[in-house]
């Protein structure tokens, strides 16, 4: 075995001595030397000699690449080449036959290529030129480079002259940004101060903004005095300023006084509105200003204790004075407001004048920055309320021509009033409502006052008191004393509190009622009262000037600790108009004729309505109704029909409407040939509605 792998070693190297004596070029010696399954075989036959010299130069790179491979790849060839040499003696021999028969085959290939490269490469005289030596035509590469280059330099260019042109300096471009609106003025000023607000606008581009105009939006608070560029007639807040060419604007400068709320902020608004000469469409600039009223000249104070206990007569001061730090001016009406948390029945104010009750109310007509200060106290107890309550007072001022509605808060205080635990109750009740009700002249007002023992201990010589403070004409009280019911029998004493104001008191203890002697922990006593309202028939009417009967209770008792008084939530009664209304029926055969009619006399009326559903089958037409005041509205669908009046005054004190209604097919089932009637009205006086219902009409 050994010899024949010698001799067939022997004859493999003399085949590849052969070989190498074949090339006489040493590009091709080199090619050849290399392993087979490494050589690319390229056809050059197509190729003019430049390009040759690149493919063999990119092959060249390739090659050097291909050698730098990572040494993991030949750590693998390198151990294929170690299982091979172990491989046994037989695969050894099969290869060596196998190499022998692959080397004949290279040299035939081998030499097919360099008759084939001579053939393209060979010079004239038959020799090949050195392929080491080639050097690459540079021109093609840098005249692409150089088109390349002009290219981008002329997309470059195009983009800069765009964007220059039409975005930094548009000429035919329109852009809102370049379109200037502001206002501008102080942020904070005092009430009534003078005021200056600064309007700016200006067209800075090359595009003219057509039909521009100029609108101003003020706060309700703010007075218009002047401007600097007279608006448009019947105007104080419009200019219409025509068109706006390349780089045209001003200012407008706006000058007033602003009114409002302590702390409130007013907003100004200016709308500046335009159309660009290349839009057809209208564009809209818009700008804002807010002031704050920071103070008025004047201050407000408020003394009184920390701790009540409800029931129990408080009194609070109030101090009003000049602030001389403050800017601004005072309006020529005011008013000091006082305003607790919960219910409080007010017994007494001073200074009596201007002052009312039911308000807890002081007008002021003049406020003198000379006075030092001016002093108001109220007199009261608190009926209502848990832990912790506050007692607020307001001083508001309005202008001439405006209503105290309108008026603007000036200053305020508060204080925080403690509440200490309530021994005795005192509750009211009208006409079954522990809230405020209205009545008419000639209704009963049934009273009720509940005193309850909330401790536990007995309460003893408990004096309970009812007050009805009424309208008065001439000393007279609306409420008709002598009619009161009353099974307690209290003892009554009127007392006049003003011209138009009486207050008529009840008082009962354990003389009228024994169970007031003592009032044992947890027990309750009640008492109940019925006193009518004087109508149109005790009493003229029209006599009386204020509407308001305000319902107040109390309590005095004795403790271990002394006496003590509780009072209850005042109720108010609205004293609406003594409106009437009453339904008539004539009937003849089939046809019945109704007659409807509003009685009034007290106050005068508006928005007057009557309402009212017929039934079964029946023939109307409302051109039949006799309608002297207002108009009739009918429903056939649904059979309703509505009556208006705009208004009733005091000089017309009734009010007629007459229509005929025919039965055209009887229906013994049917018992009505109408439903009641619903009648609504608004008293102009006291501004509460009055709701009253008729009568039906029945078969």
């Amino acid at each position: 075995m050994a010899k024949k792998r010698t001799s067939k070693s022997k004859s493999k190297s003399k085949k590849k001595t052969s070989a190498k004596k074949v090339s006489e070029h040493a590009f091709v010696k080199k090619e050849l030397e290399a392993p087979l399954d490494e050589v690319e075989i390229i056809d050059l036959s197509d190729m003019s000699p430049e390009e040759a010299a690149d493919q063999l130069n990119h092959n060249e790179e390739d090659a050097k690449k291909n050698a730098k491979e990572p040494s993991k790849k030949k750590e693998e060839k390198e151990a294929t080449q170690e299982n091979e040499k172990e491989e046994d003696d037989e695969d050894e021999e099969d290869s060596i036959e196998t190499e022998d028969e692959k080397g004949d085959d290279e040299t035939e290939q081998t030499k097919k290529m360099e008759k084939e490269l001579a053939e393209i490469y060979e010079n004239e005289d038959g020799s090949l030129p050195d392929m080491h030596t080639f050097e690459k035509q540079k021109g093609g590469r840098f005249l692409r480079a150089l088109i390349t280059l002009v290219i981008s330099l002329a997309f470059l260019g195009g983009a800069g002259w765009y964007g220059y042109t039409y975005l930094y300096h548009p000429s035919a471009r329109f852009v809102e940004n370049d379109v200037i609106l502001s206002i501008g003025g102080e942020e904070q000023v005092g009430f009534g101060e003078d005021v200056t607000y600064r309007v700016r606008f200006k067209n800075a581009q090359e595009v003219p903004l057509d039909n521009s105009s100029l609108e101003l939006r003020y706060p309700a608070g703010f007075v218009f005095e002047s401007a600097s560029r007279d608006p448009d007639p019947d105007t104080n807040n419009m200019w219409t300023l025509g068109p706006l060419e390349k780089e045209d604007g001003e200012y407008i400068d706006i000058r007033g006084k602003l009114y409002g709320d302590i702390g409130a902020r007013q907003s100004f608004r200016v709308f500046l509105n335009y159309t660009p000469s290349n839009f057809s469409s209208t564009f809209q600039k818009v700008a804002t200003q807010e002031t704050a009223i920071a103070g008025a000249p004047v201050k407000l104070a408020m003394s009184g204790p920390k701790q009540i206990a409800q029931g129990v007569a408080t009194s609070f001061t109030m101090e009003v004075s000049p602030d001389s730090d403050a800017s601004g001016t005072l309006p020529p009406h005011l008013a000091l407001v006082f305003e607790p948390d919960v219910a409080f029945v007010t017994q007494k104010m001073e200074p009596k004048g201007g002052s009312t009750l039911s308000e807890r109310l002081w007008l002021i007509d003049s406020f003198s920055e000379d006075v030092t200060s001016t002093l108001f106290t109220i007199t009261g107890a608190f009926a209502g309320g848990e832990g912790t309550l506050m007692a607020n007072v307001r001083l508001i001022g309005w202008q001439d021509g405006q209503s105290r509605s309108d008026a603007y808060t000036l200053a305020t205080a508060e204080k925080e009033l403690a509440i200490e635990d309530q021994q005795l109750s005192v509750s009211l009740v009208a006409n079954g409502s522990q809230q405020d009700i209205t009545v008419q002249p000639g209704e009963h007002v049934n009273a009720t006052i509940v005193v309850k023992n909330n401790t536990k201990e007995s309460l003893k010589n408990v004096r309970v008191r009812l007050m009805f403070d009424a309208p008065s004409s001439n000393g007279r009280s609306i409420m008709d004393w002598p009619s009161l019911e009353d099974d307690t029998d209290g003892s009554i004493v009127g007392e006049q509190l003003s011209d138009t104001v009486r207050r008529g008191q009840i008082t009962w203890s354990s003389g009228q009622l024994r169970d007031l002697r003592e009032i044992k922990a947890g027990d309750q006593v009640t008492i109940d009262v019925s006193l009518p309202i004087k109508s149109s028939d005790d009493t003229d009417l029209a006599s009386y000037k204020s509407y308001e009967i305000a319902l107040a209770g109390d309590a005095q008792y004795t403790i271990a600790s002394g006496e003590e008084t509780s009072a209850a939530v005042p109720l108010v009664l609205t004293l609406n108009s003594d409106t009437t209304f009453a339904v008539r029926d004539e009937v003849d055969e089939n046809t019945h004729t109704i007659t409807w009619l509003i009685g009034n006399t007290y106050h005068p009326l508006k928005d007057i309505e009557a309402e009212v559903d017929m039934y079964g089958e029946i023939g109307f037409s409302p051109d039949d109704a006799v309608v002297p005041a207002g108009e009739i509205v009918y429903n056939e669908a649904e059979k309703k029909l509505m009556w208006k009046v705009d208004t009733m005054p005091l000089s017309v004190d009734v009010l007629a409407l007459q229509f005929p209604i025919t039965l055209k097919q009887a229906n013994p089932s049917q018992t009505q040939l109408t439903s009641k009637v619903r009648v609504t009205a608004t008293d102009e006086v006291t501004g509460k509605q009055i709701l009253l219902i008729g009568d039906e009409v029945v078969l």
